[in-house]
């Protein structure tokens, strides 16, 4: 995808750092790149933009990243699903998210939205929903066959989220 022809292009920053120079609070969304990072970073950048934006200090933002070996555990997570077969170098983090336990790593992608969803529409699951279905619709564009699986969220590619 050629990001130079999005309305909106997708900023890449050279340090996890550098996001706070090029926030402002307009009224269009703002994306940027982050790189590989690791999980704890992020989450503390993600909690400090969502007080900016519950402030409406900051405009929408969506995160990009890779994350290094990393397991979250939401508050609902039952520990006893982790595999002993995790790598040595993954990271174990609770988080104070629903879920269950959610696995990111090198090579997947992983988008963090802070919105303001008030803007959009009031319901959680159609946002998510609709989501989903962005992001299927941006990996056919990429020759990538992605689908939702029933009772499960996220979207997958075969039986890889």
């Amino acid at each position: 995808m050629d990001v130079s022809t999005l309305e909106t292009p997708i900023i890449f920053l050279d340090t996890l750092e550098s996001i706070w120079e090029h926030l402002d609070s307009s009224n269009y969304i703002q994306y940027f790149w982050l790189g590989r990072q690791p999980y704890q970073s992020v989450w503390k950048i993600q909690k400090e933009l969502h007080m900016k934006r519950v402030a409406n200090t900051i405009g929408d933002v969506v995160l990009f990243l890779e994350h290094d070996n990393v397991y979250t555990f939401g508050k609902n997570a039952n520990t006893n699903l982790l595999l002993d077969s995790k790598p040595d170098d993954a990271e174990v983090v609770q988080i104070d998210r629903g879920g269950q336990v959610a696995y990111h790593g090198p090579g997947q992608l992983v988008g963090y939205p802070i919105l303001d969803l008030h803007n959009y529409q009031l319901s959680v699951s159609w946002y998510m929903r609709n989501l989903e279905g962005v992001i299927i619709r941006t990996l056919k564009k990429m020759d990538l066959e992605a689908s939702r699986k029933e009772n499960l969220p996220g979207v997958w590619i075969a039986d890889e989220k």
